[in-house]
């Protein structure tokens, strides 16, 4: 085999239908290499459409070569990315600074046979480089990323910030939480484990059975952005399980239990909690301090609404609590 990594096989080799299963022992490193030195326009083509649907794969897990793959991908607006088991690392430094992430040269892919000569020829001088990038991870707009059991992100910066609108991450888990700034993010079926989830002004974030429990400070966060979350539990953190501070808020059937503090805080912004379960809490259920609002919905499926539905009574202090500064919870059963 190992004359099939000679990009003179390639130049002399030619094929009529795409033979997939000639890619599976090469990297994707290896692969775009190869796809310079071939002279055959299909096989490039090929490639192309192979790596597309396979951006990263367990031969490239095994060469280490994962992470900068990653870093590659998430900068590609809208691309779906699914991550195979493995760590992944997140270097540290300037978070400004991207032109780490470009570890490839696409513009070099799908040329004519007539202009692929000469583009290839202006870009000689290039060396492929792959390695770590220099600072956090880099997501482009409308970007999917999917994890599965034994995906890890490591490192310095496991810590997200997403900024890109329409990104979307699925069963991953982010063992430092994250900070969205993007106005359109959605998280499914994710875990935050030891770190915050932050929403900040001018954000939105969906997120629809997740799990965030394990922080020091409060849980998630919504400083004057917009969170909406279904089916979640937030639970085991040092101070607030949900705060809202200036934001707005929805929680649907979720579960915010056996917090230092207050399971939800509102100070001067609004949440509405439909059906789900607020216990254990060290201090009150609910708080509405600072203006803050909190209207309390029947669930989907409850034709009025239940105060012990809603919340449990088993609260350190009080399950609901007004503070001085005028707050206010609306909806409650007789």
């Amino acid at each position: 085999m190992e004359h099939l990594r000679s990009p003179s096989f390639f130049t002399v080799f030619s094929i009529g239908p795409c033979y997939e299963a000639l890619f599976v022992s090469f990297t994707h490193k290896e692969l775009r290499a190869l796809q310079l030195d071939a002279r055959n326009n299909e096989m490039r083509h090929c490639i192309d459409g192979y790596l597309d649907r396979y951006p990263i794969r367990a031969v490239d897990v095994a060469a280490g070569q994962h992470s900068a793959l990653l870093y590659h991908h998430a900068n590609v607006p809208g691309f779906s990315l699914e991550l195979p088991p493995a760590t992944y690392t997140l270097a540290s430094g300037d978070e400004e600074n991207v032109a780490h992430v470009n570890g490839l040269r696409p513009e070099l892919l799908g040329y004519s046979s007539e202009s692929y000569a000469a583009a290839r020829a202006a870009h000689n001088a290039w060396k492929l480089q792959w390695r770590l990038g220099f600072g956090p991870l880099v997501i482009a707009a409308g970007v999917t990323i999917v994890g599965q059991e034994g995906v890890e992100l490591a490192g310095e910066h496991a810590r997200l910030r997403v900024r890109a609108e329409g990104v979307r991450f699925v069963s991953m888990d982010l063992p430092r939480g994250a900070e969205i700034v993007s106005r359109s993010m959605t998280m499914e079926n994710c875990t935050i484990t030891c770190g915050q989830l932050e929403v900040w002004g001018g954000a939105s974030l969906v997120m629809e059975d997740c799990r965030v429990f394990g922080s020091c400070g409060d849980g998630v966060r919504c400083n004057y952005g917009k969170l909406n979350a279904t089916r979640c539990t937030i639970e085991n953190h040092g101070g607030d399980g949900v705060y809202v501070v200036g934001g707005e808020a929805k929680l649907v059937e979720c579960v915010v239990r056996n917090n230092g503090e207050s399971g939800l805080f509102v100070n001067g912004g609004k949440c509405i909690l439909e059906g789900g379960a607020i216990s254990g809490n060290k201090q009150h259920g609910v708080d509405a301090d600072g203006r803050g609002k909190v209207t309390v919905a029947a669930a989907e499926h409850s034709e009025e609404v239940d105060r012990e539905q809603t919340v449990s009574l088993e609260n350190g202090e009080h399950d609901w609590a007004t503070g001085q500064y005028g707050g206010e919870i609306e909806g409650l059963a007789d």
